[in-house]
């Protein structure tokens, strides 16, 4: 229940939605009675997906039209060999935008957009763990609607445990908004969400 409150919270107009049992479909449309934003529900065709990586590929490049967003309710039980396969693929191209724990079920939101340059900051921190690059989007960003499109890139020797905080001030230092992340070794997109109800200005 908390996981379709979540999505129904959440969900924007033509959403894809990979489901990848049967049983989430009947989830959605029945038992919990979901009635957020119309999604575009796709079953995932798994053995034909783990078999033939290339297919799947194909299929998710046929999806990601720009501005597109995809969710995954990733179950995390049953050997979790499509759901690793389509996080790999997605965090790899889009922006990753929800990546919250619904008891055994990860619930991940990936929006396609253009990748925002980084530059180098070879920041170091406690531990000795270094952000080779970083980059955020300057464009403007309407609260409740857009993303603000985040870069990160982490040395290879990353900690598996370390976690990365992003947060949305203003210039009086006032929090808005926080996102806390596991720092993944690698370059790393996340796409953070501004608030409805969040003030202009910077």
């Amino acid at each position: 229940r908390p996981l379709i409150a979540e999505l129904q919270t959440l969900a924007q107009p033509g959403d894809v939605l990979l489901a990848i049992y049967p049983w989430q479909i009947g989830y959605l449309e029945a038992y919990y009675y979901y009635n957020g934003a119309p999604l575009n529900v796709v079953e995932t065709p798994n053995d034909a997906w783990i078999n033939d990586p290339a297919r799947m590929e194909s299929a998710l490049d046929a999806m990601l039209k720009p501005n597109t967003r995809v969710w995954v309710p990733a179950l995390q039980t049953l050997g979790r060999i499509i759901e690793d396969a389509l996080d790999a693929n997605l965090r790899a191209r889009a922006y990753s935008v929800v990546d919250d724990w619904h008891g055994t079920t990860r619930l991940e939101l990936f929006a396609n957009a253009e990748r925002v340059p980084s530059v180098a900051t070879a920041q170091t921190f406690e531990g000795n763990v270094t952000l080779v690059e970083r980059g955020v989007s300057s464009n403007p960003v309407a609260a409740g609607q857009d993303l603000v499109r985040v870069i990160l890139y982490w040395r290879q020797d990353t900690p598996s445990d370390l976690r990365a905080s992003l947060r949305l001030v203003d210039l009086q230092g006032g929090l808005w908004s926080q996102e806390d992340r596991e720092a993944v070794a690698g370059e790393q997109r996340i796409g953070f969400s501004v608030p409805a109800g969040t003030p202009p200005g910077e």
